[in-house]
This record gives structure tokens, C-alpha cells and sequence, in this order.
């Protein structure tokens, strides 16, 4: 691969990177922690894969066409794919004590799925060429990112509801962050299959659908961004803590 491909594979993932990581402006994460995602971001798509083709004999079996696909991208794919992204997130953040605001889990959840498809992106540049490598920066790159808005967002808010020893919301906020990712991975890769030019309707129209949602998502999280605490517990400086019974004991 030559260095022009090259740099242009890299350079999507880690530019929506750094806008991330310059959106997170309360307390920004330490670049030796996003590293350490975007690593092992990038290692899991291997894990994937292998994953992907161990499960391959679910659809290739004699099933009609469209259930086949349907399997294979939502069940096969988008679970191997969310699934491997979360572990790697879940084992290298849950417990740090940088996990202290809810926007981080965004950054995190962010630049695992960005480190994923940096190193996807490029193979498939080796692979199929400039062209492909263009086209991606603009579909595949973006939509591995807007899983990635949607995984953390659930998951800053299991980490909240942990801190809160609240066990059900922690539970639905960690389902939730795997389930929407696969349903909008599977989505994407089931209408950019098919051949069918209504599917190349709804893709484009899902797509711009898509981006619209997690831009404006992304911006109110960062806006709404709030400290991991104990519930009860004052963080100096967040008035949100400060409540009646700790005016008094100042009174």
C-alpha cells in the first residue's frame, strides 16, 4: 500500500477522534487511555472476524434470500462486531477513575469503534483501492462512529446508575448499549447489500437520518455532560450536590 492510500484510510477515524475528544470540555480523558482504545479497537476486528466466520453456518444454509442476509448482518456481523467494541471499552474503562462524567463514556465508546474501523478501512484500501477507500470515509467510517455516540451515551448512563447502586437501570442501560449499535449496524449492512434500487433509497434516506440523530445526540450529551457520583454525594464546585441540608450546616 502506498503512503497516499494509507493516509487517507487513517485519516477519517482519527479525525472524528480528535472532534470528540475536543467536544469532552469539562475534563478531557488522558491521551494514554485513548490510545489504549484505539489499540484495542483496532485488535478486535480480528477477533470478529473470526467470530463471523465461525458463525457463518447460520445462514448459509438453504433459506430464502433476504432471511439468509438478515441473519448474517444483524445476528452474524452486527453482534460479533458491537459485542467485541464493548468488551474492549467495558474491560479497559469501566473501573478507571477517569470514568468520572458521562460524556466520557461517548469519547470512549467513540474511539474503540474508531480504532475498529481504522484498521478495517485499511484492509479494505489494500484490498479494493482508492475509491473504496474514499467511499468509506463518507459511509463505513461514519457509521462505525454514530455506533459508537449511541454505545456511550448508554453506557455513561449504566456507569451512572452503577454509581447509584441502582442495579435494574445499570442492566437496561448496558443492554441498551449493545442492542441499538447492532440494530443500526445491522441495518446499515442488510441495505447496503442489496441491489434493489428502493434499498438504495432507504440507505441513503437512513443515512442521512442517521447522522442528522447522532449530531444533534451527541451535542446535547455534551451539553448535559454531568459527574459520576454517589447519589447524595457533593463534588466541589457541582451545585447539583449542594443541597439544603449542606447550606445549613455552612449557616
Amino acid at each position: 500500500m502506498n503512503d497516499i492510500l494509507l493516509l487517507v484510510a487513517v485519516s477519517p477515524p482519527l479525525f472524528l477522534i480528535f472532534q470528540i475528544y475536543k467536544m469532552d470540555s469539562v475534563e478531557r480523558e488522558p491521551v494514554s487511555l485513548l490510545i489504549k482504545l484505539l489499540i484495542g479497537g483496532g485488535l478486535i476486528t480480528f477477533a470478529a472476524s473470526l467470530l463471523e466466520n465461525a458463525f457463518q453456518f447460520l445462514y448459509a444454509g438453504n433459506m430464502p434470500h433476504y432471511m439468509s442476509q438478515f441473519i448474517q448482518y444483524f445476528i452474524v456481523v452486527a453482534i460479533s462486531e458491537e459485542c467485541c467494541k464493548y468488551l474492549v471499552m467495558r474491560l479497559l474503562t469501566w473501573r478507571s477513575p477517569e470514568f468520572n462524567y458521562t460524556f466520557d463514556g461517548v469519547v470512549y465508546a467513540v474511539t474503540v469503534s474508531l480504532g475498529f474501523a481504522l484498521v478495517e478501512n485499511v484492509m479494505y484500501a489494500q484490498l479494493f483501492g482508492m475509491r473504496t477507500a474514499l467511499l468509506r470515509a463518507f459511509t463505513a467510517i461514519v457509521l462505525h462512529a454514530v455506533c459508537g455516540v449511541f454505545m456511550g451515551c448508554y453506557y455513561g448512563s449504566a456507569r451512572q446508575s452503577s454509581a447509584n447502586r441502582n442495579g435494574n437501570a445499570e442492566s437496561m442501560m448496558n443492554a441498551r448499549s449493545i442492542l441499538i449499535p447492532v440494530l443500526i449496524h445491522g441495518f446499515y449492512d442488510f441495505t447496503a447489500s442489496q441491489s434493489s434500487t428502493v434499498f438504495t433509497v432507504i440507505f441513503f434516506i437512513f443515512l442521512i437520518f442517521l447522522y442528522y440523530t447522532a449530531y444533534k445526540r451527541v451535542n446535547a450529551l455534551e451539553r448535559s455532560d454531568t459527574p459520576i457520583q454517589e447519589s447524595g454525594s457533593y463534588r466541589y464546585g457541582d451545585q447539583r450536590g449542594y443541597d439544603q441540608d449542606d447550606r445549613n450546616r455552612f449557616m
